[in-house]
């Protein structure tokens, strides 16, 4: 059975969906892989500040044994980070 949380962060449009694969797997000890999308097309134009703002609080979030990616996309997609990177703060 897989499991989902919403997170609202007060403010305006930023939220945070959390999917994971089984509510009956034991914990994460190890580091995990985060894959972060992040809209940047034309509809986003008034809102990008809130989107950044809404990335670098779940980044806030994830811990230092952890990696990161970030993906854009409008007509395609772009990766922003050089794949993936280490959760340490100077990449944070």
């Amino acid at each position: 059975m897989s499991t989902s949380r919403w997170l609202h962060v007060d403010g305006p449009g930023t939220f945070l969906l959390l999917i994971t694969p089984g509510a009956d797997l034991e914990p994460t000890v190890e580091g995990v892989d985060w894959t972060v999308v992040v809209d940047t097309s034309g509809s986003m134009e008034q809102k990008i500040a809130t989107a950044a703002e809404g990335v670098a609080r779940a980044l806030d979030e994830i811990r230092p044994a952890d990696r990161f990616r970030i993906l854009t996309f409008s007509e395609s997609a772009h990766e922003l980070t050089p794949g993936y990177v280490e959760a340490n703060p100077e990449n944070v």
